[in-house]
């Protein structure tokens, strides 16, 4: 019994010491600033723009934004992680300040797919990233909140009664109706 629960105790430090210091995984303070920092446009697809700052990349793919996080550098570029997947962006640096650039996908099993970009001078507006404004509540007044209850206590009271009669069946399907509606 004691074995266990020093066993135990001995995992349970283990398990927050590591928990504390992140592992080692590359997710803790963000990557320091990196050459390919900036807004990149492909040559061949001036649909598609790519900005990378120091702690995240933003694509542009014809009028999608997407985004992820940078998790840190390697010789071959940046590793990141782009909808739950950690990957490795690849980056090379080109002949009149131009980059390549090729998102090697653990599924694509090393499937060289290189684009060419090049630097422009500032991000177009569509690919900031902004929070979404929403609209301020207004506060029901009590009439309003009152006709709420009323209706529902109603609608509650014919919908029991017409699942628990019977007799009523043909009427289920308009009470679930005018309900949805409502």
């Amino acid at each position: 019994m004691i074995r266990g629960f020093i066993a135990f105790s001995a995992f349970s430090i283990v398990f927050i010491q590591c928990a504390s210091v992140s592992c080692g995984d590359g997710e803790g303070a963000p990557p320091p600033s990196n050459p390919w920092e900036g807004c990149w446009q492909r040559v061949d697809d001036a649909g598609f723009t790519l900005k990378i700052e120091s702690a995240r990349f933003v694509i542009l793919s014809r009028g999608r934004l997407h985004a992820g996080r940078i998790l840190g550098q390697d010789p071959a570029g940046l590793r990141v992680r782009f909808a739950g997947i950690r990957l490795l962006l690849k980056l090379e640096t080109g002949e009149g300040g131009l980059i390549r650039v090729d998102l090697m996908h653990p599924i694509k099993h090393g499937k060289n797919e290189w684009k060419t970009y090049r630097r422009i001078e500032s991000a177009p507006p569509e690919l900031e990233l902004k929070p979404i404004v929403l609209g301020k509540a207004d506060k029901p007044d009590q009439r309003e909140i009152d006709e709420i209850k009323e209706g529902l206590d109603l609608r509650l009271a014919e919908d029991r009664a017409v699942r628990t009669d019977p007799t009523r069946g043909p009427d289920l399907a308009k009470t679930d109706r005018e309900n949805a509606a409502w």
